[in-house]
């Protein structure tokens, strides 16, 4: 009978294995998101392009920060227009 050896200990403190898969396109997706926030339902695509682009930078790729970040301020200013439009 073959005698079973546990896991090898993982640091907890070291950075998890993120998966490579799909981090440039989440990355492209959040810029997109953060333009059509400019224009169109600020709120929701705003946090839509958040989300992608913190899941891109998660994943390790180095545009997803900024993706994230431009989505925020386009997010602001396009809840910005929307006001002066509708005002």
């Amino acid at each position: 009978m073959p005698e079973h050896t546990p896991p090898p200990e993982r640091d907890l403190f070291d950075a998890p294995e993120a998966s490579p898969a799909y981090r440039r396109p989440l990355a492209i997706g959040g810029f997109v998101l953060a333009v059509v926030s400019l224009f169109l339902l600020p709120v929701l695509t705003g946090v839509l392009g958040m989300v992608a682009g913190l899941s891109a930078h998660v994943k390790g790729d180095r545009l997803g920060f900024p993706a994230a970040f431009t989505a925020g301020v386009c997010m602001i200013l396009g809840m910005g227009l929307e006001f002066l439009i509708n005002r």
